[in-house]
């Protein structure tokens, strides 16, 4: 909803399960810190909407045990598209990286070729430099 899924937002605000349960909701469940405990999760500026709207799902999945169930069913299918676009992305970035090996090899290949074909040009002989010594300076 938000652009990305703001897992750590989630998980902060749903830590208390750990040690009550399912009557968790006593903390961090209110706007206000829902809003609070979002935006010290993440340094994203909407953290704290990620953070609200957990609130407002949970109680509205609370009270509505079919839009629950169609919440769980989209997040799942979020969760499945997100990891198939990160093998699609793993995999571009495999073939990119192939493909500019294989240019890397192309370039040398011909540079060799051009290098076999065409007669280096002859380096031209250094100047030899006079060193000056101050004994044979015009005093």
């Amino acid at each position: 909803m938000l652009g990305k899924p703001y897992a750590e937002v989630h998980r902060n605000i749903d830590r208390p399960y750990v040690f009550l349960g399912r009557k968790h909701r006593a903390f961090f469940h209110s706007p206000e810190e829902a809003f609070v405990v979002g935006s010290l999760a993440t340094a994203e500026p909407r953290g704290g909407l990620a953070g609200l709207w957990h609130v407002w799902l949970d109680e509205k999945g609370s009270k509505d045990k079919e839009f629950r169930r169609f919440v769980e069913t989209m997040a799942n299918y979020d969760s499945v598209q997100e990891k198939m676009m990160r093998k699609f992305r793993a995999r571009a970035r495999a073939q990119k990286k192939l493909m500019q090996r294989q240019q890397t090899i192309a370039q040398k290949q011909t540079q060799q070729l051009i290098d076999m074909l065409l007669p280096k040009p002859k380096k031209r002989p250094r100047k030899k430099r006079v060193k000056k010594c101050v004994a044979n300076w015009k005093l």
